[in-house]
């Protein structure tokens, strides 16, 4: 915690939701859309997007603050960020905000899944709608696209002629191994409900037209062999130990002789206090998951060690993750 923190500053942190939720209000209402032709009096506004006139202008006002809309002659229009962050059809517009919003209703629980050990809602992830899926996946590609091509320039890949990425969901990661390998076959590997939407990613990028997509629960369904090399992009922090273990296993299982693994994710020191947003989303694993986490290297070794394999060896990123990488044995 900074030590220049005092108590007005604290209760700051404290109500920091507030200014949140007034854009993710304004994103799910369409505010930031309607705005993006022109300006638009208030009460226009409420009345094009079925709100009352008095929130719309207390929104509006409040959005005004935040410095992102202004006001001239009753008339609000968006400001420059916003219409580049905001706005949807905007090449730099902020697709997690679908699923932040989403994640707003999880967090919402966090009191009671901290006395629980786990998440309130019984739902299963995989069984979750199309829409969700879509709003997920969408910030997920955010996220993965614009580092794909540094992070896979930091893998060894010689001699990797087939390339699995498990649970890949938009096919960031897996376009960027077939631009890096053109003469590899990478298969995209996800349950259904992402599989159906991954070509729409995948089409938008070079190399994804190459990437075969399979459908598949990496828990239970056998994945695509041989390979000679997989990748696990923000997956082992969805599951339990338990879950790793097998899925390592079943890792080891697909891959050729000598074939090698990769884990990105947050890999936290002993302490569990750095890196600092693994212990944020350490949280966000416990509001969304039944046994998700954020894990050491130790944890992750042990695990490796158990499935087979040998050789691991760390490469840190220029962002808050790292990569572990690993080769099975041969047998």
């Amino acid at each position: 915690m900074s030590t220049d923190l005092t108590p007005t500053r604290l209760f700051e942190r404290v109500r920091a939701f507030m200014p949140a939720r007034i854009i993710l209000s304004a994103h799910e209402l369409g505010v930031f859309g309607s705005l993006k032709d022109g300006s638009l009096k208030a009460s226009e506004l409420a009345a094009k997007l079925s709100c009352s006139e008095r929130g719309m202008e207390r929104l509006l006002a409040a959005l005004v603050t935040l410095g992102l809309v202004t006001k001239q002659d009753e008339k609000f229009s968006l400001t420059e960020v916003a219409r580049r962050a905001l706005v949807p059809e905007s090449p730099e517009f902020l697709a997690g905000l679908d699923h932040a919003n989403q994640m707003w209703d999880t967090w919402t629980t966090l009191t009671e899944a901290v006395r629980r050990g786990g998440k309130v809602d019984a739902s299963s992830f995989a069984d979750r709608d199309i829409s969700y899926f879509r709003k997920f996946i969408s910030a997920m590609h955010a996220h993965a696209s614009s580092r794909a091509d540094e992070v896979v320039s930091l893998l060894e890949l010689t001699n990797v002629q087939r390339v699995l990425d498990v649970g890949g969901g938009s096919g960031a990661y897996a376009a960027a191994f077939a631009r890096r390998l053109p003469n590899a076959e990478v298969i995209l590997f996800d349950l259904p409900q992402v599989v159906n939407l991954a070509p729409e990613f995948l089409s938008r990028y070079p190399g994804g037209q190459r990437v075969k997509c399979v459908a598949g629960n990496m828990l239970t369904d056998e994945l695509p062999a041989p390979t000679d090399f997989i990748w696990l992009s923000a997956i082992i922090h969805m599951f339990s130990p338990d879950e790793n273990r097998l899925l390592l296993k079943r890792c080891a299982q697909a891959l050729a002789p000598h074939g090698r693994i990769a884990i990105l994710d947050f890999v936290m020191d002993e302490d569990r206090l750095h890196p600092s947003a693994g212990t944020i989303f350490a949280l966000n694993m416990l509001v969304a998951r039944e046994w998700g986490d954020t894990y050491t290297q130790r944890e992750i070794t042990e695990w490796l060690h158990a499935a087979g394999f040998g050789a691991i060896s760390r490469v840190d990123t220029s962002f808050e993750q790292t990569i572990i990488m690993a080769t099975k044995h041969a047998t």
